[in-house]
């Protein structure tokens, strides 16, 4: 599950894997988020009307995210495309209710560790430093997306190296939240390189999984 965190002032992502689905405290934790995305969304449909635009007919997914409203302006016609809509109402994208941002980051690293999970710092942006890790990882994070499709080979090498010198565990992937413009397997990580994630019981099963596609949201 990707976690929207609140971390430095900003919006950060985080991946936990292998944690017990029906944890109460992590439960918790993911309605709380449901219910900020949710509040957002209404801010951005408030933002649109505003502006004079409505969409009555536009499905809510159960996670709403930037992706989900773009592509309902896109098929009502009032866009070419999803990155036409984020140019086109880039200000109404970035409204939001005044608590509808992430969840403090040390709350949702504890929180996935509770469950019994481990918690990933999804590609890391450019501004990330060493020091700020090792203060993720003694508040429980246990490894680093380092392969990322928008990554450099620098970037790639960089967190490499900081993963090692901290004992942090290493993931990568396409980061898909659709058909386009990354497709699963977009990018790939040697197998051998995320075995860690399934040591030490890693391989517990949620239930009622679902597709990744089906509630994506995290844009």
């Amino acid at each position: 599950v990707e976690i929207t965190a609140r971390h430095m002032d900003r919006d950060t992502h985080v991946l936990a894997y292998h944690f017990d689905s029906i944890n109460p405290k992590l439960c918790g934790l993911l309605e709380e988020m449901r219910r900020r995305r949710h509040c957002r969304h209404k801010a951005r449909l408030d933002a649109l009307a505003r502006r004079g635009i409505h969409l009555p007919d536009a499905p809510v997914p159960e996670v709403p995210g930037r992706r989900h409203l773009a592509q309902a302006l896109a098929e009502a016609g009032l866009a070419n495309s999803l990155q036409d809509s984020f140019r086109r109402y880039r200000s109404e994208f970035s409204s939001g209710a005044p608590d509808s941002g992430g969840i403090p980051m040390i709350e949702v690293l504890a929180a996935v560790n509770d469950a019994g999970g481990k918690a990933v710092l999804a590609h890391p942006p450019q501004g990330t430093t060493l020091e700020g890790l090792r203060t993720l990882k003694g508040w429980g994070l246990a490894g680093l997306e380092t392969f990322y499709p928008d990554f450099s080979r620098s970037w790639t090498s960089t967190l490499r190296a900081w993963a090692r010198a901290l004992g942090l565990g290493l993931t990568g992937g396409s980061d898909c939240h659709g058909v386009v413009p990354r497709v699963p397997g977009y990018r790939n990580i040697d197998p051998a390189l995320a075995e860690w994630l399934w040591d030490s019981g890693g391989n517990r099963s949620s239930s009622g999984g679902m597709p990744c596609l089906a509630l994506s949201g995290a844009n």
